[in-house]
């Protein structure tokens, strides 16, 4: 997460979280713990469109997500390190290397 955080500090990219199979307080004290200031979507029960939509069995999962809004690159699962974004960003962002 804070990865993706100054990730989204970059204005490159939009980055949105699906806080999946977790009380909505937790994830809001979670995503306040981290300084997360991009948002935050609250799938208590794992029933969204948005976890369905994507196939979302087992988080953390990190989607690249095109300006059409198709799959641009193959998920990323697990936490994501610098090295695990920068394939997803050559895809959707040419040239934004993921901040450290």
């Amino acid at each position: 997460m804070p990865v993706l955080e100054r990730l989204a500090r970059t204005g490159r990219v939009d980055v949105l979280a699906v806080s999946f199979r977790d009380s909505p307080g937790d994830a809001r004290a979670f995503a306040r713990r981290l300084g997360v200031k991009f948002p935050v979507l609250i799938d208590d029960d794992g029933t969204s469109p948005v976890a369905q939509a994507y196939g979302v069995r087992s988080p953390p999962m990190t989607f690249f997500v095109d300006a059409e809004g198709r799959i641009a690159a193959p998920a990323v699962y697990g936490g994501a390190g610098p090295a695990d974004l920068r394939p997803g960003l050559a895809r959707i962002a040419p040239g934004l290397t993921p901040p450290s």
